[in-house]
């Protein structure tokens, strides 16, 4: 899921605790949150000092640092979009501490690299729901599998594919509908509600750092990013605390991790990270 960014996405407003500490880096919305109710004052133009003490210090000096406005794939600073590594889909259901006012995971593509990833982010998904899904939902088989795969191709990517690719989906789609009885609006609504129940199934059955690192490490195998952070690394997990936020590197030759990666094509791949 994205949002096409019509200017520059990250203000890089500076937030600082009353002792002079710097907090954190912020966007203009947030910066305005703390003006607009008395709770900071605005100095050189991009700095918010907070007038109240809040809980802990903001984010660990390993991130403490402004974003850049570019692709982290190919550099460009224009046609921007953002990009949730770690699908919003999945997110949602995490624990608090693991998705509350965490934008570490979230990086910039350009909307053209954007729209091709996520297409194979796509496989990966479908991968997931067959493998902790409940196929006993609705009548699943592999027909509807491939018409539920079809249908989010050509609703969400239908512009990006070439006019042959086109016509495969469209003739492949019709005939499961037409030999499957399925109306659209039976189909939308059943796929709908059948993939809201089978993201919370996939997060409840793995660990949440064990989804984290997957994801993290098919964007880097098959996004082939370039120009990310030198603190971004696919392991490197935010946690927020009550009163302080941690980051820790998950181990990748945790076994039942290593088993998850060799069953997603990422284990070999994963190793230079080691």
């Amino acid at each position: 899921m994205s949002k096409v960014i019509q200017s520059l996405p990250y203000s890089n407003y500076q937030l600082y605790h009353p002792d002079g500490t710097l907090m954190c880096y912020c966007s203009k919305k947030r910066a305005n949150w703390y003006l607009n109710r008395d709770l900071g004052k605005l100095k050189n133009n991009t700095e918010i000092h907070l007038n109240f003490v809040p809980n802990g210090y903001g984010d660990p000096d390993e991130i403490l640092q402004p974003r850049k406005n570019l692709c982290v794939v190919s550099g460009k600073n224009t046609n921007l979009s953002k990009h949730h590594t770690v699908p919003t889909q999945y997110r949602k259901y995490f624990e608090l501490k693991y998705k509350d006012k965490n934008s570490c995971d979230i990086v910039l593509l350009d909307r053209e690299i954007h729209n091709q990833y996520e297409l194979e982010a796509d496989k990966l998904k479908m991968q997931l729901e067959n493998d902790y899904g409940d196929e006993t939902s609705y009548e699943y088989d592999k027909h509807w599998n491939e018409c539920a795969s079809i249908y989010h191709i050509i609703k969400k990517h239908w512009n990006d594919l070439p006019p042959s690719k086109q016509i495969y989906f469209k003739l492949r789609y019709d005939g499961l509908m037409e030999t499957y009885s399925f109306d659209e609006s039976t189909f939308y609504n059943k796929t709908s509600n059948f993939l809201f129940i089978n993201n919370k199934l996939v997060v409840d059955k793995l660990k949440t750092e064990h989804l984290i690192v997957i994801w993290k490490l098919h964007f880097i195998k098959h996004a082939k990013p370039k120009h990310l952070p030198d603190w971004w690394k696919p392991n490197m997990i935010k946690v927020i605390g009550e009163d302080n936020t941690d980051l820790i590197e998950y181990d990748l030759k945790d076994k039942e991790l290593v088993e998850l990666l060799k069953r997603y094509n990422l284990y070999e791949f994963s190793k230079k990270y080691y």
